[in-house]
């Protein structure tokens, strides 16, 4: 696998990262997501409670990430939309 990313895939991954493009990883298709809503996601995978305490839950949450578990996640993100990019 050639290492070097052309430049225009580049920039289609960084548009993507701006628009907030990525696959929905639960059914596979295409829609619009900003980082905030995957880690939404990520979140919710892994609730346990009542819809009425999953905010909450939600900001504690993300407010208790380390720097490198952001960062993961974060790498996490834009694997995916470059995933769809590449197709």
């Amino acid at each position: 696998m050639n290492k070097k990313i052309e430049a225009s895939k580049f920039e289609k991954a960084l548009n993507a990262l701006n628009n907030g493009f990525v696959v929905n990883h639960f059914n596979q298709t295409p829609m619009t997501i900003d980082f905030e809503d995957y880690l939404m996601e990520e979140h919710a995978e892994q609730y346990f409670g009542t819809d009425d305490d999953m905010p909450d839950d939600y900001a504690d949450w993300v407010a208790n990430l380390d720097v490198q578990e952001l960062i993961d996640f974060g790498q996490e993100y834009a694997e995916k939309i470059h995933k769809h990019l590449t197709k």
